[in-house]
């Protein structure tokens, strides 16, 4: 006469079928939960979301904020401090980098000798301005 086969037992007492069948009904319960829209017309995960936001509300983003603030400091006015446009002119080397279909680009370069003199000019407006060629 045969004896029958004992199931394995794993960490003193649960039997690795009782963990297969925990693992399934866990799979077959997630499975309800996500398609309950397409399976029955219930929407369960709205009512999972429902419950999880009362049990763990959102901080308010306003929690910390000072009362008794009322907005920016009034910034002092200053003195212009930009330079004389004839000055500063004299001082600029523009290179023209390319031209596309919306215009010509130009970099600032810190001298005329770092671009080709037919691409270098004086100001930005020089360098940005289309040449018309006559024939």
């Amino acid at each position: 006469m045969e004896t029958p086969v004992q199931p394995v037992v794993i960490n003193g007492g649960i039997s690795t079928f009782r963990i297969i069948g925990i693992v399934l009904a866990f799979i077959i319960f997630a499975s309800l939960i996500s398609f309950s829209k397409n399976l029955i017309g219930i929407d369960f995960s709205e009512y999972y979301n429902y419950l999880y936001r009362n049990v763990f509300p959102e901080p308010s983003v306003h929690k910390n904020e000072d009362e008794v603030r009322s907005g920016p400091e009034t910034v002092a006015p200053t003195q212009a401090v930009a330079p004389d446009s004839n000055a500063s002119s004299s001082n600029q080397f523009w290179c023209l980098v390319g031209e596309d279909m919306a215009g010509r680009w130009c970099v600032q370069v810190l001298s005329s000798g770092m671009c080709p003199s037919d691409r270098s000019y004086g100001t930005k407006n020089e360098c940005e301005r289309f040449k018309t060629v006559t024939a």
